[in-house]
């Protein structure tokens, strides 16, 4: 992995965190959170990238995440900022959704670093023909 390809996941989780951060149901929790690319490789030789969001020392952070008991989903929904009052349980707000413009915008920063990381090697297997 190059280091431009490296810096593009990191700035990915640096945004996503900060997005997070901004639907965080409180400051506490907000100040918690930190997010970090996971990447896993397929036996094919292709790489998957996730995002692994760690809530802290404010783990509670979970159950207003995913809601509770009755409530709980275990599928991720969209943002939900005011859920309501919950039926026994807390009502999910899945504030670790981030946007889908934030998606298109890590997306695009990671292809971007990974089609130069490719570009580059490909240049160099070429040169070496």
């Amino acid at each position: 992995m190059t280091t431009e390809l490296f810096t593009a996941l990191n700035v990915a989780a640096q945004i996503i965190a900060f997005e997070i951060r901004a639907q965080a149901p409180s400051q506490k929790i907000a100040n918690s959170i930190s997010v970090k690319p996971v990447m896993t490789s397929e036996m094919d030789s292709e790489i998957e990238v996730n995002f692994e969001v760690n809530y802290g020392d404010k783990i509670y952070g979970l159950f207003l995440d995913f809601g509770t008991m009755a409530e709980r989903e275990t599928e991720r929904g969209e943002w939900n900022p005011n859920p309501g009052k919950g039926k026994g349980g807390i009502k999910p707000r899945f504030f670790t959704t981030p946007s889908e413009a934030t998606i298109l915008r890590v997306m695009e920063l990671i292809e971007e670093a990974y089609l130069k990381q490719e570009t580059e090697r490909i240049e160099e297997e070429l040169a070496n023909l």
